[in-house]
């Protein structure tokens, strides 16, 4: 998967005339659960119901996380 990125500068940035790069990704459409399961399933062994598992299962995590905050 490559990873796409563009490099800003920031001048001045703590006040001392400097500069400071950053990277800042770039944004892609978002992915949709099934093509994220095809992702899955083209680069290991798991079944298409194993994938679902651990799709629900991560996001029951998530969720179970967010509600902590």
């Amino acid at each position: 998967m490559e990873i796409q990125y563009d490099i800003h500068t920031l001048k001045n940035v703590t006040g001392e005339g400097g500069e400071r790069k950053n990277e800042v990704l770039r944004r892609l459409k978002p992915l949709t659960e099934e093509e994220i399961a095809a992702c899955i399933l083209d680069c290991c062994p798991l079944t298409k119901d194993n994938v679902k598992a651990e799709q629900a299962e991560l996001r029951y995590l998530a969720v179970e996380q967010l509600l902590r905050v």
